[in-house]
């Protein structure tokens, strides 16, 4: 456990109340966003670096989601590692 926990939680991984990852979890920083003056919208606590678009980015993303997520092709809801209609993986370009 290389982050660093409240006492409490300490207390109750001891305790056997929580497991280790529940712990891990219950530390870990939620997701924020803000907004530059430039109009940027950075989403932080996904990965290390934030993830930066402009707000019509940010719709591409949410509409292509959408689009993806209607589709029966998907079972309904978006899978890692699935392939997409071009036959690539999530790695990117062959």
């Amino acid at each position: 456990m290389a982050k660093k926990m409240s006492r409490e939680i300490l207390e109750k991984v001891a305790r056997g109340e929580m497991s280790v990852e529940e712990a891990e979890r219950a530390t870990r920083p939620g997701l924020t966003i803000t907004r530059a003056a430039k109009g940027g919208i950075s989403l932080y606590g996904l990965q290390r670096m934030p993830v930066t678009l402009y707000p019509s980015q940010w719709l591409r993303v949410r509409d292509e989601t959408m689009k993806e997520t209607d589709t029966p092709h998907h079972g309904g809801y978006l899978r890692p590692g699935r392939r997409d209609d071009r036959g690539r993986g999530r790695q990117g370009r062959r």
